[in-house]
């Protein structure tokens, strides 16, 4: 089953968007008011109907209390300062453009929301979708809740310490 899984992710890794954003239907998006941008979608292996657009992220956590209005715009325009001088290190510099590419990933893969046959253990579908964003590889970078372990550790088993020159050692 976690072959299967890898390769649906290989495959929605394989298809890239042009912007980060939620993925909404067009008519969807019409229907408030809006028009759809015409989103660039690249896949080299699949088919992309044109019925889909990309639009505003609307998480939660992007609309909790304390993210309140600025009382001047002299404070935002000093929170946009500070952000832009650790803006470099949020993303580490890679030479691998692979991980700055716009994708779609599950933002919740356990196995509740995997459905495998019983017959055959495939994988039939994956649910829970609604809260998928397209964003870059790295910032979907995480290990699926299906592959974590919770309990307590097998005797025997440690947890593995640093090395003694860590620290010294260079971010390459």
């Amino acid at each position: 089953m976690i072959t299967q899984v890898i390769d649906i992710q290989n495959t929605l890794i394989g298809v890239i968007f042009d912007m980060h954003g939620f993925i909404y239907f067009k008519d969807d998006f019409r229907s408030l008011g809006e028009e759809p941008g015409e989103a660039n979608i690249q896949s080299a292996t699949a088919s992309i109907p044109d019925i889909f657009t990309i639009g505003p992220l609307t998480t939660g956590e992007l609309w909790n209390g304390s993210l309140k209005p600025q009382e001047h715009p002299d404070d935002g325009l000093g929170l946009l300062t500070k952000y832009m001088k650790v803006a470099p290190y949020l993303i580490p510099k890679s030479t691998n453009e692979a991980a700055s590419n716009n994708v779609l990933m599950h933002p919740s893969l356990h196995l509740d929301n995997i459905f495998v046959d019983p017959e055959t253990l495939q994988v039939t579908r994956i649910v829970d979708w609604q809260s998928a964003c397209v964003a870059p590889l790295l910032y979907h970078a995480d290990v699926p809740k299906m592959c974590t372990h919770h309990g307590p550790l097998q005797g025997g088993s440690v947890v593995p310490e640093r090395a003694e020159e860590f620290d010294s050692l260079s971010a390459e």
